[in-house]
């Protein structure tokens, strides 16, 4: 994208630069528009979201809006992802003198964090178009990750194995995702440096920084700097209409906004596995129990870790194995968790038959204070009792369900995120907030949301100020 003083807009058409050509030799365009302020923007017509080389010609779609960026292709964690992220930032170092500032120093610690690696230079220009939180944060934890382990040997830890186990991390994000910065290459080795012998990336609705990932693993071998058993899987964290699922040993995209019915038999169908993400959020327990999952993840945190946990102990679920993940979105922080597959054969295939027969368990030590915690009864009887807000809540939509004849129903409360924060043990603020009124526990519970699904039908209701209500229609395979 070029041209202009600028180069992201919230509003206005997005323009052709020139005449390209497209894959069948037509040539397209140019058609160019002046927004209202008036700057310029320009992006090839086969980049537009609803261009088809095979369907279409330039005449039939003279503009591309920028609100085709919310395609459905295109979206991670709700209306965001990589490229909408990157226009708005974009239009923020245009318009925030001391933004600049701020993110060159960031760009700084960034690129002397990954000195040294091949694309280090653009994934610096990722880098300034990711959210500042982001750039501020990571390249700081990476920095200061390597520095530890470098000073002290096993400072973040490294894997532990014995016999034919493999030490693996299935929740790999890198630039790819709108939420990480992670430089792919010092990725790699550093899960290397911590004994993983594989790493799954698992990207935001999209497998191309997988994709990517294998071809630096690859190269990185012939140079000699990557173990030869090194293995780089394809897989995805697609977000479902219930909640973010694991897609493993997957070769084709799959598609979000289905429901967790609908991915879980995609990725089946791909001959990949499906992992609950998250089965502490939202109805994660409820889905953990109604759906066809290969696997669950442990997530960290009291609330997260005590849901987690209940599913250990459920009967239908013996022989499902547990993983967890650091689900590094930046460098040097592999091997505090991981999950070991106990497996002889080196290969995709061994490392995914394995996985299949449950031979692969959570393990590292970087959970221990959470668990320690858990260990003590009160704690425990506490967490207990506060959590029979989740269970009642599940039992609720199971009754609805059945009433409303659909096939999945998901209630949003008022009082989810206060309960939340009690079962992370945030008692006194909580408190606190309860004593000044400025708590939704100090009034019955009120629905913020409700989405019912009758196959490829959704209806949601959200409550935000004034009522709305909205209803969707989404497609299934």
């Amino acid at each position: 994208m070029a041209g202009g003083p600028s180069l992201a807009q919230p509003r206005g058409p997005v323009l052709l630069t020139e005449e390209p050509a497209d894959a069948r030799g037509a040539r397209i365009g140019p058609t160019r528009y002046v927004t209202p302020d008036p700057r310029e923007y320009y992006i090839d017509l086969t980049l537009c979201p609803i261009y088809n080389l095979d369907l279409d010609d330039a005449d039939s779609i003279p503009e591309c809006f920028p609100f085709l960026l919310e395609s459905p292709w295109l979206i991670q964690n709700n209306l965001d992802h990589a490229l909408s992220r990157a226009l708005t930032e974009t239009e923020l170092l245009n318009t925030d003198e001391g933004r600049l500032e701020r993110r060159a120093f960031d760009l700084w610690v960034y690129v002397a964090a990954n000195l040294g690696a091949a694309d280090n230079a653009g994934n610096a220009i990722r880098f300034m178009l990711k959210r500042e939180r982001i750039g501020t944060r990571d390249p700081w934890i990476s920095m200061g990750a390597r520095i530890l382990s470098d000073r002290f040997s096993g400072f973040v830890g490294t894997a532990q194995r014995s016999g034919d186990e493999i030490a693996i991390d299935i929740g790999v994000h890198t630039v790819s995702s709108y939420d990480s910065v992670a430089n792919v290459e010092n990725m790699i080795l550093s899960a290397q440096r911590s004994r993983l012998g594989a790493i799954v990336v698992t990207d935001h609705d999209t497998i191309d920084g997988a994709l990517h990932a294998q071809r630096v693993a690859e190269r990185l071998k012939r140079e000699g700097r990557l173990r030869k058993d090194f293995m780089v899987i394809v897989g995805e964290e697609v977000t479902s209409r219930e909640g973010h699922i694991y897609a493993l040993f997957i070769h084709e995209h799959v598609l979000q906004g289905m429901t967790a019915k609908q991915t879980i038999r995609e990725i089946h169908r791909q001959g990949g596995l499906a992992i609950l993400a998250d089965p502490a959020g939202g109805n994660g327990i409820r889905m953990a129990k109604k759906y066809p999952f290969d696997g669950f993840v442990i997530r960290p945190g009291m609330r997260r870790l005590y849901r987690s946990l209940q599913l250990q102990n459920e009967p239908k679920l013996f022989g499902k194995p547990f993983f967890y993940t650091v689900s590094p979105n930046f460098n040097d922080t592999f091997g505090a968790v991981y999950t070991l597959v106990d497996t002889p054969d080196r290969t995709p295939e061994g490392l995914k038959r394995a996985i299949k027969d449950g031979r692969a368990y959570a393990a590292g030590n970087g959970y221990y204070p959470y668990i320690a915690i858990l260990g003590m009864i009160p704690i425990m009887k506490y967490e207990r009792f506060v959590n029979r807000y989740f269970d009642g809540r599940a039992e609720l939509e199971q009754i609805l369900e059945k009433l409303l004849g659909a096939d999945n129903v998901r209630l949003r409360l008022s009082w989810t995120p206060e309960i939340h924060r009690l079962m992370n043990l945030e008692i006194i603020s909580t408190i606190g907030r309860i004593t000044i009124g400025d708590s939704p526990l100090r009034n019955p519970p009120k629905v913020d949301g409700l989405s019912i699904s009758y196959g490829p039908l959704y209806l949601d209701y959200m409550r935000s100020g004034e009522e709305r209500v909205f209803v969707s229609v989404a497609f299934r395979f």
